[in-house]
């Protein structure tokens, strides 16, 4: 895929595979890079029952997403993620996108917690409704869990990003 980078910097952390993920946003670098799919890489790896999922791919969200869905829906690990905000609304693609991610997490029987990092230090909140339409870089962390397990690992999670 092609790895677009939005500044200058050659270590952008924001740079994204996903085509005008930052509409309007001139590209500096573009860079081919590798991907494998997760079956691919767990044959080479030997991975195991997945428990917890980190996934920081900068819109790329919905694809990993799908592309775990078979091992997400046998496991039900718990996923940690970051869903960049949809900044307007005429950023059609990445509300799509987001409501795409929404939708495959109530389909998979899964409850999305934000992780909130603002004013009183870290804490846990269930998200309640639809994530929406926002700017706010500090709404965008979640950590997502299994229907089956929310209500007793929710109030441990919480514990535990409050003493950091």
């Amino acid at each position: 895929l092609d790895l677009r980078m939005n500044n200058d910097d050659l270590t952008d952390q924001g740079a994204s595979v996903v085509a005008d993920f930052r509409p309007g946003a001139a590209v500096h670098h573009r860079f081919p890079v590798n991907v494998v799919r997760f079956e691919t890489a767990e044959r080479a790896m030997g991975i195991g029952p997945l428990g917890v999922v980190k996934i920081d791919v900068e819109g790329g969200e919905r694809e990993v997403l799908r592309g775990l869905e078979e091992r997400i829906g046998s496991d039900r690990p718990a996923i940690v993620l970051e869903i960049l905000p949809v900044g307007r609304a005429e950023h059609v693609d990445r509300l799509e996108r987001q409501q795409d991610i929404e939708a495959f997490f109530k389909r998979m029987d899964y409850r999305m917690n934000r992780i909130r990092n603002k004013g009183t230090g870290i804490r846990l909140e269930a998200l309640t409704a639809p994530i929406g339409i926002h700017d706010d870089q500090d709404l965008s962390n979640f950590i997502v869990l299994p229907a089956e397990r929310n209500d007793a690992l929710f109030p441990e999670l919480g514990r535990a990003l409050a003493q950091q």
